[in-house]
């Protein structure tokens, strides 16, 4: 058997977004088994493996040797669709040729965010999901951004000056916020929107 199959195991199955149950399922093994093999208690079958294997859409190939730190969706099977989760349970699901075109890596530094209220309303709804690219956090004016002020998450259009930025917002009934570089953290950029038209 491989080595870090249990690693592995994990891995391809999170970013398939199936439970261990779902994935035992498919395979036609107990939940308990697919947990054994994820905490290295056990190992399965070359049977099961291969049943494994196509449960998860992925090759051997790419299972025994894929970079989980720098994994390509490329690899992905090409009418896959790529899902994005967050913590609150909402995903968001895209296929996997339309993040390739745009640069939506799911492994990384993007993160799944829902929209509340209607500041940035009409470019924003209450109740949308967006994708925050973490990595990409160096203010370019007028950009959208989720940022951490004032004690709270907030997306605005942010523009620099001289004591750090202003917070704008789409919906004139809300005002500029100012704010000094070190009295927010800018989380990231706003690169994708899916809401209600």
């Amino acid at each position: 058997m491989i080595k870090d199959f249990s690693t592995r195991l994990k891995y391809f199955r999170s970013i398939r977004d199936l439970t261990q149950a779902e994935l035992a399922r498919l395979v036609g093994v107990s939940g308990k088994q697919i947990s054994d093999y994820e905490v290295d208690s056990s190992k399965p079958r070359q049977s099961t493996f291969i049943k494994i294997l196509k449960a998860l859409n992925v090759s051997e190939e790419v299972f025994n040797n894929a970079d989980l730190c720098s994994f390509d969706i490329s690899d992905l099977h090409p009418d896959e669709n790529i899902i994005f989760t967050n913590n609150d349970n909402d995903k968001l699901i895209l296929p996997k040729s339309f993040c390739i075109k745009y640069n939506l890596e799911p492994i990384g530094d993007l993160s799944l965010y829902r929209v509340r209220g209607d500041s940035m309303s009409p470019t924003l709804l209450d109740g949308d999901l967006v994708l925050i690219d973490k990595s990409d956090n160096e203010i370019v004016s007028g950009a959208l951004y989720l940022v951490f002020l004032y004690g709270e998450k907030l997306i605005g259009r942010l523009f620099r000056n001289q004591q750090g930025f202003i917070l704008e917002r789409d919906n004139e009934k809300y005002k500029s916020l100012s704010a000094i570089s070190n009295d927010a953290i800018v989380i990231g950029k706003v690169v994708f929107r899916q809401g209600l038209i």
